[in-house]
């Protein structure tokens, strides 16, 4: 059963400020998550835990190892029956095996377990996790249908590229038509410039106010790169709302 919904959280030291200019808001790989000493989490639509990825720092932990233990000795008695737990499994079910995976996150010690789905007991579930001088930095639930996150970009078929440069030639003769179209209803008379623009303030403003309420602070908020990025996005959907609206407003009033 494919997962339709999928939960994620993240947190880091620094900031969550996202990379892309076009993005108020942090998402998922934006900023990236390999951040040291970030901790990324992935639930499915019943909370139960997908993916669990702690990055440690360049020289390890906040906190130095005890007095008189070794990246050995910290992990001998570790228990991942909470963590199998949180992901709707028993670790009493489940065979130890050989790690196949890499680690995203660095880890001394490699850790891996098969069994099966316990609500279809016919497909075949691998568990794969991770410490690092005793601290669990990993612990990742593979899926028969699941695609490896590290895989090699898949090269794209004639057919896919066909249609990627069509939806591109599409879009663009989209947007030079409706400019075409929004010049002539201009120049006849018959666009209604004052619900045109009635309607592009009322998405400028909604699109500050969608991207503002998905920062995390107040302070955020009224930081000079968000509103750029607010202001930069807010400007170019409201111009496009306004675009279309003069091309076809006429049309759908006649």
């Amino acid at each position: 059963m494919r997962r339709a919904l999928v939960f994620w959280y993240r947190e880091q030291d620094a900031e969550l400020v996202p990379l892309s200019w076009w993005r108020a808001a942090t998402s998922r790989d934006d900023p990236p998550s390999n951040l040291p000493l970030s901790i990324s989490m992935a639930l499915d639509s019943r909370g139960k835990l997908i993916r669990f990825t702690h990055m440690p720092a360049e020289f390890g932990w906040k906190t130095p190892l005890a007095a008189g233990a070794t990246e050995q000795s910290t992990d001998a008695a570790f228990d991942w029956a909470p963590a199998f737990s949180a992901a709707g499994l028993s670790i009493r079910s489940f065979t130890p095996a050989t790690p196949e995976r890499l680690n995203i996150a660095p880890a001394d010690q490699r850790f891996a377990w098969t069994g099966e789905m316990p609500e279809m007991p016919a497909v075949p579930v691998r568990v794969e996790a991770g410490l690092y001088r005793g601290t669990p930095v990993e612990f990742r639930v593979f899926t028969p249908w699941r695609e490896p996150e590290t895989a090699a970009p898949v090269a794209q078929t004639v057919m896919q590229q066909a249609l990627e440069i069509f939806g591109l030639l599409a879009i663009l003769t989209g947007l030079i038509g409706a400019a075409f179209l929004a010049r002539m209803n201009i120049r006849s008379g018959r666009a209604d410039a004052t619900g045109a623009r009635r309607l592009a303030i009322v998405i400028f403003f909604g699109e500050i106010f969608r991207m503002a309420v998905a920062r995390h602070t107040i302070a955020d908020v009224f930081s000079g790169d968000v509103i750029g990025r607010c202001g930069a996005r807010s400007v170019w959907v409201a111009m496009l709302v306004w675009l279309l609206y003069i091309a076809i407003e006429p049309f759908v009033r006649r």
